[in-house]
């Protein structure tokens, strides 16, 4: 099953539609394609943001599916937890970075050969 990362775009975690995510850094993602592994991402990092602020005229939505804002790369070799031959179509695995991941979340940190 093909695997993508999803990075955050440098410059771009200032934009206001990264309030409606939970994540706000790297993310490994299993799916068929690049518009399935942003969905996946999407249902995985959402964040209800119900009120408008003067400051924001409109609600934000999901940067995951955005790719102005998050770059996607297939990856050939995907980094996944020691012992695990292979994930699941589905699987989202968050990256250390800036996070709103709560206690249900587990980040995990590839090892630093599979990041070269």
């Amino acid at each position: 099953m093909p695997t993508y990362l999803l990075i955050p775009r440098e410059g771009a975690l200032d934009d206001p539609d990264w309030e409606a995510s939970l994540h706000i850094g790297p993310c490994t993602v299993v799916a068929p394609d690049e518009r399935t592994a942003r969905r996946y991402a999407d249902g995985a990092f959402c964040r209800a943001v119900m009120e408008r602020r003067p400051e924001r005229p409109r609600l934000p939505v999901s940067p995951w599916s955005q790719p102005r804002l998050v770059r996607a790369e297939a990856i050939a070799d995907p980094p996944l937890p020691p012992g695990t031959a292979a994930a699941p179509e589905g699987t989202v695995l968050a990256h250390p970075g800036p996070s709103r991941l709560s206690a249900a979340f587990k980040e995990y940190d590839p090892p630093a050969s599979a990041a070269a």
